[in-house]
């Protein structure tokens, strides 16, 4: 039986609407009742991922910003692995000059500099999706409203309140990212590379991903590599897949990562997978 059940959420968990089906919220009900450590592990942020979790029900550990940090139920962390500040401002620098749209994941929230979203972008809607139901969660959707703290100066932002542990970022005009990723490989940065789309890309320190926060928090359990069971989509899932001695693809999933996992469920994230997942393959 697998002991350690790691998710991801965009693409996977949530449906296209971004939102948890009750079929899936009641197979990860099911799960933790038969003993199974049920775990996000996102590239979102911890607050993001523990408005879904408190709203299914599931008192589960959380791996977020791709692997950088880990988080028990009652919301304490148990590891960390920030990149290096001397990194981070070089970074920051060639964002900045290809003008790329970024924000930066601490462990205190996002944090994101006063240049305007992109009007194709519609972020303020982005940011809606983590609200659902509202009703339910009104207290910390309306925390998470405004999307990232707006400041003047991240790198001011983060001597004083650091440190950085991921950056997501998206294009603000045709070419832009091509052209910051020539510069960060010029300039030879030790950085982990992702992306969770077609439009973006991510950095975390060097060795960091869904599969190193997922090996250290199913250390911190006791529970062997061979007991743990991963389902995922996009790429930056496929370390997570491969490491995981279950790695199951969702229908919806990009090829690399169909390639990457044992198992391809042959439903999407908008045919409750994750339940599927659940019932044929953790709770037999």
């Amino acid at each position: 039986m697998y002991k350690l059940l790691a998710i991801d959420m965009d693409g996977t968990l949530l449906s296209s609407r971004r939102t948890v089906s009750r079929a899936n919220a009641m197979a990860l009900r099911k799960a933790v009742a038969a003993g199974v450590h049920v775990t996000i592990c996102t590239g979102r942020g911890h607050e993001s991922a523990r408005i879904f979790t408190r709203f299914m029900g599931v008192r589960g550990y959380v791996v977020s910003a791709n692997g950088a940090i880990g988080h028990d139920p009652a919301g304490k962390v148990l590891f960390s692995d920030p990149m290096d500040p001397a990194v981070v401002t070089t970074l920051i620098r060639i964002l900045r000059r290809h003008r790329l749209i970024f924000h930066i994941f601490t462990a205190d929230g996002l944090v994101a500099e006063t240049r305007p979203w992109p009007r194709t972008r519609a972020w303020p809607t982005a940011w809606s999706d983590l609200l659902w139901p509202q009703a339910y969660l009104s207290r910390e959707a309306s925390r998470l409203f405004g999307g990232p703290r707006i400041v003047n100066d991240v790198e001011e932002y983060l001597r004083d309140h650091g440190p950085c542990l991921k950056f997501f970022c998206v294009e603000d005009e045709p070419g832009s990212k091509e052209a910051a990723m020539a510069a960060i490989r010029l300039a030879d940065l030790p950085l982990e590379t992702a992306a969770s789309g077609s439009d973006n890309v991510e950095f975390t320190a060097p060795g960091v991903h869904k599969a190193s926060g997922l090996a250290r928090l199913a250390a911190h359990l006791g529970v062997h590599q061979s007991e743990v069971a991963a389902v995922g989509d996009h790429l930056n899932d496929l370390e997570m897949l491969r490491w995981a001695g279950l790695g199951v693809a969702v229908a919806n999933a990009v090829p690399e990562a169909k390639e990457a996992a044992r198992e391809v469920i042959a439903l999407s994230n908008d045919e409750h997978a994750v339940a599927a997942v659940v019932h044929s393959l953790i709770l037999t």
